[in-house]
Parts: C-alpha cells; structure tokens; sequence
C-alpha cells in the first residue's frame, strides 16, 4: 500500500489514505517538536531559581514509625 511496494497502484483511495497519514504523522511531529523546543527554552529558567521549598511536615514524623 505503500509506494515502494511492488504492487502500488494510484486510485484515489491510496492517495486518501496516505494523505490522511501523513496530515496524522504532521500533526504528531509538529506537536511532539514544539513540546521539546519549549522545554529547551524554558530549562534556563528552571536551573536559575535556586529557591529552597518548604520541608513537607510527614517526613518530620518518620523516625516515630
């Protein structure tokens, strides 16, 4: 169904077919790109705030279990 298959024809429901795969694959990709360019642009951010979080009041409890 592909075209380097030896039976590959042209009709209009293989170009269909792949047209709506590639849109799916061009979706896809382009989400998944713009997800990882922007956690690249905002890593610096990240690493730059060196704020200390509060100590969470469980973990102070742990030696009494």
């Amino acid at each position: 169904m592909f075209p380097f298959c030896f039976e590959w024809e042209w009709n209009p429901d293989h170009l269909l077919f792949l047209g709506l795969l590639y849109v799916a694959l061009t979706i896809i990709s382009s989400g998944l790109t713009y997800a990882l360019v922007k956690t690249w642009l905002d890593l610096p951010e990240m690493e730059e705030s060196h704020d200390v979080p509060e100590e969470i009041l469980y973990r102070s409890r742990y030696a009494g279990y």
